[in-house]
């Protein structure tokens, strides 16, 4: 019997192997590309910047069978190679090292040749000179401030009320000492530090975070643009930002899509906001994130209404009606699967199945059945059926932090000289006063 299912393991592992050899016999007519590196750079790792690049490496694993099923082959593109040059530039740039430049691309073919002629692979090494990093230039004093020596026109930061290329009679003007207290605001929060090397990935981060903090203080509309000046001859960089904060903005109705199977209430009990409030756009994340956490659906969007009209009320503010668009999943899986279990002086051959629910009878109820059925072999005395059930059941109350559950199993098993049958079972209730 061991040897029987030895065997059966060693063909399920070749055939899907021969059965690709088998379709691959007609021979490529292009040099495969075994590798791709980029030489000379310490700033950034070669496979930080191979990923990016058009033309890629196979990897080794693609020659092995089974393996090759999951690991693309790729063959030398046309002189795609050349134009990655210009793109290991750009990446170094983004990184500001403005004066990084390949200096050279070899290609390595193999000696064994394809029946056209063409070498059966290839290998492509850049190499670049990376030059100084360029650094975020500092921001010149205010005039009743000590002079910065080397300053420039750097984290520039433009507060304007409106929105860009829109013009709104009723919208409001920001007073002075608003417009102060959101500037301080704004440059706390930006992750950019004078004299540290310029990154793009920092800028862009310093956009994201101005528009959250905008969004979090009601202005739902806040939009924070960036330009960047490169100085690669003195090594500097200038940043500015304009932000347009437009109107304040309060909570409106909200509508749910999406929905067939959960139950809406379950959805709508984590909403936190109330029709009328100032907008936050923190509350909205939240309870985005709050409705993906029940496992039910595979895509959740929580945001306001697509395409609404800028309509201002009576205070200068707009109602902004909130859309949560739903994708539900498939609330039960299946997981069927088979193995082949090896001790020292026994063996096993089982089968097993598993089933998952997320939402029995609508009521957000969860159940998990597993079974494991099979036979395991000690001696010619010890050899028996084995078999493993495990059930659980749980049944929360969002609304009072309660849940109640169930548990039960029963096993089956064999060892030397005795067969046992285990049965347990269990049942409680869980209680959380706090999230």
């Amino acid at each position: 019997m061991p040897r029987l299912l030895l065997l059966l393991l060693v063909c399920i592992l070749a055939l899907p192997g021969c059965a690709a050899s088998r379709k691959r016999k007609a021979p490529p007519t292009k040099p495969i590309v075994m590798k791709v590196q980029v030489k000379g750079g310490k700033a950034i790792k070669s496979a930080q910047i191979t990923p990016s690049l058009a033309q890629r490496a196979t990897s080794p694993l693609a020659f092995v069978p089974v393996f090759h099923l999951f690991n693309k082959t790729f063959f030398l593109d046309g002189t795609t190679w050349e134009k990655d040059r210009v793109r290991i530039a750009n990446l170094y740039a983004l990184r500001g090292y403005f004066d990084a430049r390949v200096v050279g691309t070899q290609l390595t073919p193999s000696r064994r040749l394809l029946p056209n002629g063409e070498p059966r692979s290839v290998r492509i090494v850049h190499t670049v000179t990376e030059g100084e990093p360029s650094t975020l230039r500092p921001a010149c004093a205010e005039p009743d401030q000590p002079a910065v020596e080397g300053c420039g026109p750097t984290f520039t930061l433009q507060l304007h009320s409106g929105l860009p290329d829109l013009d709104h009679a009723a919208m409001p003007e920001l007073m002075p000492t608003e417009l102060a207290q959101l500037q301080e605001l704004l440059r706390a929060s930006s992750p950019l530090t004078a004299g540290s090397v310029f990154t793009m990935a920092d800028v862009d981060a310093a956009s994201r975070e101005m528009t959250r903090r905008l969004r979090a203080r009601s202005y739902s509309r806040a939009e924070v643009r960036s330009r960047v000046d490169a100085h690669p001859e003195q090594h500097v960089v200038d940043v500015a930002f304009d932000v347009w904060t437009g109107p304040p903005a309060i909570f409106g109705q909200y509508t749910v899509q999406g929905l067939s199977k959960v139950r809406q209430v379950y959805v709508t009990r984590l909403i936190k906001w109330t029709e009328g409030k100032a907008w936050d756009g923190d509350f909205v994340t939240r309870t985005q994130q709050a409705i993906y956490d029940l496992g039910l659906f595979s895509l959740v969007t929580v945001g306001p209404m697509p395409d609404r009209a800028l309509i201002l009320n009576a205070d200068g503010r707009e109602v902004v009606p909130v859309q949560i668009t739903l994708k539900e999943r498939k609330p039960g899986t299946l997981r069927p699967g088979v193995g082949i279990g090896f001790q020292r002086d026994r063996f096993d051959v089982h089968g097993s199945v598993a089933l998952s629910h997320l939402n029995l009878f609508r009521r957000l109820v969860r159940g998990d059945i597993s079974l494991k059925g099979g036979y395991k072999f000690i001696s010619t005395d010890d050899h028996f059926p084995i078999a493993d059930l495990d059930m659980s059941l749980r049944w929360p109350f969002p609304r009072v932090g309660i849940e109640i559950f169930g548990t039960g199993s029963v096993e089956l098993d064999v060892e030397v000289g005795y067969k046992m049958w285990s049965p347990e079972a269990g049942a409680g209730v869980a209680w959380s006063p706090w999230k």
